[in-house]
């Protein structure tokens, strides 16, 4: 879990990218998606994401891009304090 507003940036190749988060108690926390540094265009994001953010309020999948075919791109998500992966172990 984010304990103070944290930074996570990746290389994806895909056409789509999903994530598991959930919020402690329930609470409405935002989560920000960039794609290669700039905010997410409205035509590019995921069925989740309004106005480059996310709302994660309960933990379930989030459909966070959603491009016209698979390309390579740096994803980077700004997450607020609260919010936890679905993380396995």
């Amino acid at each position: 879990m984010a304990l103070r507003s944290s930074t996570l940036t990746a290389t994806v190749e895909a056409r789509k990218v999903f994530l598991v988060l959930g919020s402690r108690s329930r609470r409405p926390r935002r989560l920000q998606v960039l794609l290669d540094g700039q905010p997410i265009r409205d035509s590019r994001a995921g069925a989740d994401v309004h106005r480059t953010s996310v709302v994660v309020r309960r933990q379930r999948l989030y459909s966070l891009v959603s491009l016209p075919s698979v390309a390579r791109t740096r994803l980077t998500l700004r997450v607020d304090p609260g919010i936890s992966p679905f993380t396995f172990g």
